[in-house]
């Protein structure tokens, strides 16, 4: 979904002029902003402020946005929140922090994990702004090498920490 290009209806009989502005996102935008109650014909249009809104017409509008372009809206939306939990555990350092042995490697693992947090982080806005803008692709960024970074700063604190234990044994 990140690639593709989210419009609306292809179908609708106000498609061709939605393609023309180039911009169904500032359309998708723009439904909000019309009144929610029943409107009388040649309604005067938020935008330009003429007189051309009609029931018809914002019925087309809404007929664009169909079931397809809302649920990849809403898939996006709970990527994003399973997204955001996934990484909170990892961005989170007070379970690090908290061990004595943390010391030893707190300089390279504070180094691997800002960089792999502002990678997520960067994610997390990207998938944002395609919920926003569906209509613009957009590419994550590749965070597996700087998690391998910082899996092997914990690695060797975990080693650490097991060696501790062996001596007290």
């Amino acid at each position: 979904l990140f690639s593709k290009q989210i419009v609306g209806n292809e179908n609708s009989t106000i498609s061709e002029l939605i393609k023309k502005l180039g911009n169904s996102d500032w359309v998708k935008t723009g439904l909000q902003y019309l009144p929610k109650e029943e409107i009388q014909e040649n309604a005067t249009c938020p935008f330009c402020q003429e007189k051309t809104i009609s029931s018809s017409l914002i019925e087309n509008i809404k007929n664009y946005f169909d079931a397809t372009y809302e649920a990849d809206i809403n898939v996006l939306k709970s990527f994003l929140e399973k997204y955001t939990q996934s990484i909170k555990s990892i961005t989170s350092k007070s379970i690090f922090e908290a061990n004595p042995k943390f010391e030893t490697y707190k300089k390279d693992f504070e180094i691997k994990h800002n960089v792999f947090t502002k990678i997520v982080e960067e994610n997390k806005k990207l998938i944002g702004d395609k919920i926003n803008t569906p209509s613009v692709s957009v590419t994550l960024k590749s965070s597996t090498n700087a998690l391998q970074e910082l899996n092997e700063e914990i690695r060797k604190i975990k080693v650490l920490i097991a060696k501790q234990k062996k001596n007290y044994i």
